[in-house]
């Protein structure tokens, strides 16, 4: 709407809210809705005993006062009431979409030669779009006016704005306006279910209140510790460090994105002797981070002088990669000049034969040419031209890391599944997933990332309060 810029085609967008939705329907009017939509007569006497065999009692100084039976409405927070009521505005999505068949209303497309879209609902709020005409804006105020004569609803004119698109004029915008019950004109800061409707050109300003409503779900969640989930992931990656310190090996390199972002680092690193000046700790972290940048460095073979044969890789996989050759340890530091025939630039087919299974010893006769003149040239084959890029970086440290990861997680893969398939509500399935990876938020859990509480059980009182104590071996836990 905001790029349609023509002045005798241009559309409208009508946001309209009903007033007290629930509260205004009318029971007849329900019971036809449902009968017409062909709902058998017994399950609609059974829904309209459910609706209108309610009373209500006012609380006075605390002591409930005489009931009254309500002859209209929906009770809000019933989970069947939202249904029901999608079934009367089913009743307004009718008339619209009547008028549309009609050729009353024309509605409004995206872009050219595509379908046109003429109203967007949900619950009770409605979007209806036209074009910015005198006839299909009293159209619309027609179906307004039906709907709320049978269904009981009203609109609510305090929520009720229209927008235009920008090539109607100004006075033209007023005039349409005036002929639906004087509803507001440019509702640019107006939302629909909590978006903006429109977006203009400080993107920034319009979307803020979403950065100010997340950051004050943060802080809330930062507050009381951490939800369940985020407890779940957060010890459940302290417990995992804690197994690899318990059986004496090194945890897994940092996942795909740090250690992407610190190979950029890596690679924009200071020389030699600027290096020397760096504090101690950065100089650690940056020879741990250059082993990406290692691993994923390949050779152009030149010369042969500085790649080696088993350590390196030089040779092509197919597929886009390059791979060290697999050869027995002590050919593994051999330089690939020492396999190059002495005074020329042709490969010894007898150390060929001697050191290399047959399918690298076919790719190095039909791809790879020594060249005497030429140094070896190390470049980066993951990514655009041959250059690095925290994005060609970060899939590397991924892959790395699936090939690394430990035995255990492919062992637990079927208990995963197992879980996860089994017939149950969702939050016993994450209850039996902390359990697994020992997630519980105990007093003992609690304390080992730093959270002041006593360590005793809850229940008992009597020893530390860790999983399997809470779950097994305490007495409250046994008497059950």
């Amino acid at each position: 709407m905001k790029h349609n810029k023509a002045k005798t085609r241009g559309v409208f967008a009508l946001k309209l809210d009903m007033e007290k939705a629930y509260d205004r329907v009318e029971w007849c009017f329900l019971e036809s809705m449902l009968s017409h939509l062909g709902f058998h007569a017994s399950f609609v006497a059974l829904i309209m005993r459910c609706v209108s065999t309610v009373s209500f009692c006012v609380l006075l100084n605390g002591f409930p006062g005489s009931s009254f039976d309500p002859s209209r409405g929906l009770h809000q927070g019933d989970p069947l009431s939202p249904f029901l009521f999608l079934v009367c505005a089913e009743a307004l999505s009718g008339l619209l979409r009547r008028a549309e068949t009609g050729n009353l209303l024309h509605g409004a497309s995206l872009c050219r030669n595509s379908p046109r879209v003429s109203h967007l609902l949900f619950a009770d709020d409605c979007i209806i779009f036209g074009r910015s005409n005198c006839e299909e804006v009293k159209v619309v105020g027609e179906i307004l006016k039906d709907y709320e004569s049978v269904s009981g609803q009203k609109v609510n004119l305090t929520k009720f704005m229209i927008s235009f698109s920008g090539g109607v004029p100004t006075l033209k915008q007023q005039e349409l306006a005036q002929l639906l019950m004087g509803v507001k004109l440019n509702g640019a800061r107006t939302t629909y279910l909590g978006i903006p409707s429109t977006v203009g050109r400080s993107k920034s300003e319009v979307f803020q209140m979403l950065v100010d409503r997340t950051r004050k779900k943060l802080k809330d969640w930062k507050r009381r510790y951490l939800s369940g989930a985020g407890f779940g992931s957060y010890h459940a990656f302290w417990h995992r460090l804690e197994r690899f310190r318990r059986q004496g090996s090194r945890p897994p390199r940092p996942h795909g994105a740090g250690r992407a972002l610190l190979g950029e680092d890596q690679r924009k690193a200071p020389t030699a002797g600027a290096a020397s000046h760096l504090p101690a700790q950065l100089k650690r972290q940056l020879r741990h981070r250059r082993d990406l940048l290692v691993e994923g460095i390949a050779w152009k073979v030149g010369n042969g002088t500085r790649i080696r044969i088993g350590m390196d890789a030089w040779i092509p996989d197919g597929k886009g990669g390059f791979h060290a050759a697999a050869v027995e340890e002590r050919f593994r530091a051999t330089r690939v000049a020492d396999l190059v025939q002495e005074g020329s630039s042709r490969w010894d087919s007898a150390r060929l034969e001697e050191m290399f299974e047959s399918k690298d010893r076919w790719t190095i006769n039909s791809q790879l040419r020594a060249n005497l003149n030429v140094p070896d040239t190390p470049f980066w084959p993951h990514g655009k031209f041959n250059s690095y890029s925290v994005k060609s970086g970060y899939w590397l440290a991924v892959n790395l890391l699936r090939r690394n990861e430990p035995s255990s997680s492919e062992s637990h893969s079927s208990l995963w599944k197992r879980i996860w398939n089994l017939n149950v509500i969702p939050k016993v399935k994450i209850f039996m997933w902390k359990c697994v990876v020992e997630a519980l938020p105990t007093n003992m859990a609690l304390k080992s990332i730093g959270v002041d509480v006593n360590s005793k059980c809850r229940k008992c009182g009597l020893k530390d309060e860790y999983m399997e104590h809470s779950l097994r071996d305490c007495g409250w836990v046994k008497a059950l």
